[in-house]
């Protein structure tokens, strides 16, 4: 059987939840900025600004489906990540000297 290596960095983990949490944070921006439109500012006919209505609630809608997801993933990786290091202290107490033990 071949030796299997297999190594996570929790703080990595943490790294790229802050990065997820970054990147909805500028696509909620962009949903905003396009809900943000007056139909005046676009000119006197009303389709760009029905357009942009448009785009503004199907954004909405999907922005709504991929924070649930990424809201569900960062918890994941939070978990992940705080078992990892409960696992790496749990080892490093273990590999340690007993207490009590002669020295």
């Amino acid at each position: 059987m071949a030796d299997v290596w297999f190594t996570v960095n929790p703080d990595g983990l943490d790294a790229l939840r802050g990065q997820l949490t970054a990147i909805h944070s500028g696509m909620q921006n962009v949903g905003n900025e396009a809900g943000s439109y007056d139909p005046l500012d676009l000119g006197p006919n009303a389709d760009v600004w029905n357009a942009l209505q448009d785009f503004h609630n199907d954004w909405s809608n999907g922005l709504a489906m991929i924070g649930r997801n990424l809201g569900a993933l960062l918890r994941l990786l939070a978990d992940a990540a705080a078992g990892y290091r409960q696992t790496d202290d749990q080892i490093a107490q273990s590999a340690g000297p007993s207490p009590g033990a002669a020295g």
